[in-house]
């Protein structure tokens, strides 16, 4: 969505208007992608004292409008002087256009500002729930998709049944340029069974994920440089950086903070729990 220049019933704070003199609105706007989300945080400049006071009342909010003109993909939200928030990159092509708004949460009656252009001074106006006060910063976010994360990491995973005939448990293998996950035979069967019959999410959820886990908590306390050289390692590795997540930074006790390696093999995986209930809804509700 993009702002027009074009007359409005009442005035408002816009840079390229001049319906109010010595005010200032204003929005910084940054972005990173992280694991498949776009991370978009937004801090608000505003210089005008009545205004300010709406907002302090709660009869008007800083207010931000994101769209994907080639997807259609539309977000807003609305709160106090700094917003966070995530879409999903696979919900955007190429680019996200922001906009950034003040806007009325409810009818304003004989709403008046000493800053009003002399144009119209002692003039009062009735605004609407909705209406905008302040038109902010527009910024185009440009996404860069690391496409390949998952493909280059699925090549270096491989699953493989146990020989041992009496074996109970999974186990994983880390000592060569693969991530060796080795399951007894009754698992072995239904892993290569349900992959195949549209449970591919699940099955991710119940073995990839956990041994995710397990391989970066290894690598969190890693003393070996022969480690570091496997492929595997590197790969992980490298996804972790171009999220801006360092492996000296990760922690292996959940809960201390946003580089958890549970939360991190969450993320590599893109929510896979969440995705296996999905799916699971989705067969059972084919079945009904």
């Amino acid at each position: 969505m993009r702002i027009k220049n074009k007359l409005s019933p009442y005035p408002i704070l816009f840079e390229y208007s001049d319906d109010y003199v010595d005010s200032l609105f204003h929005a910084d706007v940054t972005s990173k992608t992280e694991f498949g989300q776009v991370v978009i945080c937004v801090t608000f400049t505003l210089e005008n004292l009545q205004i300010e006071q709406l907002i302090k009342e709660g009869k008007a909010e800083y207010c931000v409008h994101a769209e994907c003109p080639i997807t259609s993909f539309r977000y807003k939200k609305s709160g106090n002087q700094d917003i966070e928030f995530k879409v999903n990159a696979d919900d955007i092509k190429d680019k996200l256009e922001i906009c950034t708004f003040i806007t009325a949460t409810r009818d304003i009656v004989n709403y008046s500002n000493e800053k009003f252009n002399l144009d119209y001074d002692k003039l009062s106006f009735n605004i609407s729930k909705g209406n905008i006060l302040a038109i902010g910063t527009e910024v185009d976010v440009i996404i860069n998709k690391n496409l390949d994360e998952l493909q280059s990491l699925s090549g270096l995973i491989k699953v493989r049944k146990k020989q041992a005939v009496n074996a109970e448990y999974m186990s994983i293998d880390l000592d060569s340029d693969y991530i060796l996950i080795s399951l007894p035979e009754y698992e072995y069967q239904k892993y290569a069974e349900y992959g195949k019959q549209g449970f591919k999410r699940t099955v991710l959820s119940m073995i990839l994920f956990p041994a995710m886990v397990s391989v970066l908590s290894r690598m969190k306390i890693n003393t070996d440089d022969i480690l570091q050289e496997k492929k595997w390692y590197k790969a992980i590795e490298k996804i972790l950086n171009e999220n801006n997540v360092e492996v000296d930074n990760l922690s292996i006790i959940d809960g201390n903070g946003k580089y958890s390696v549970f939360k991190i093999a969450q993320q590599i995986f893109k929510n896979p729990i969440e995705n296996a209930f999905r799916e699971i809804d989705n067969i059972n509700g084919g079945r009904e």
